[in-house]
């Protein structure tokens, strides 16, 4: 879906039987219904909420952590951080994923297509698509800024992991069978 969207915000069209690569696999795959649907209710808000689009698909790099950005843009003069979500709830780990990526992006801007006032307030967004509980089929959530929990899980996730060196193993580049007799 995210990907999609994104072919969607560079002026291309979508169609119903696009291949799109799945990430988790590298291999193009057909949307389903479901996936299709969410690009539907996409287009919905995007009509409805005519938002001026800075900047999609953007990395974000914080102290220690990066992630990859969604959307930035303005909806009615005022400047949006929005995640893109297909689940029905907006649950705190998008909450604090949405904050991490506020305080990345405002430690290192990323480059948008007009100027940017930096200082002006910058809402968070949680954008579902596809969403079953309204009849518009999406709803956006705004967040407020949850950034002391990122940092108090980070805080948490170093307690838990200190000393413990990650397992590596050496694997050659290439494979290769010897010749058989």
């Amino acid at each position: 879906v995210h990907q999609a969207i994104g072919l969607l915000l560079d002026g291309h069209t979508v169609p119903m039987d696009a291949k799109i690569v799945n990430p988790s696999t590298g291999t193009p795959e057909e949307l389903t219904l479901d996936e299709y649907g969410c690009l539907l209710t996409f287009q919905g808000w995007w009509a409805e909420a005519k938002p001026v689009r800075l900047a999609h698909e953007f990395v974000l790099w914080g102290d220690d952590y990066a992630g990859t950005g969604d959307f930035l843009c303005r909806i009615d003069g005022q400047l949006w951080l929005i995640d893109f979500k297909t689940s029905q709830s907006v649950w705190p780990e998008h909450e604090i994923q949405v904050s991490a990526y506020k305080h990345a992006l405002l430690r290192s801007p990323v480059p948008t297509m007009e100027p940017v006032d930096w200082s002006a307030p910058l809402h968070l967004g949680i954008l579902q698509l596809g969403y079953k509980r309204n009849k518009k089929g999406w709803k956006l959530t705004e967040v407020e800024d949850q950034y002391s929990l990122f940092e108090a899980a980070t805080a948490i996730w170093a307690r838990e992991t200190k000393g413990i060196e990650p397992f590596k193993r050496d694997y050659p580049l290439m494979i290769q069978l010897a010749p058989g007799p």
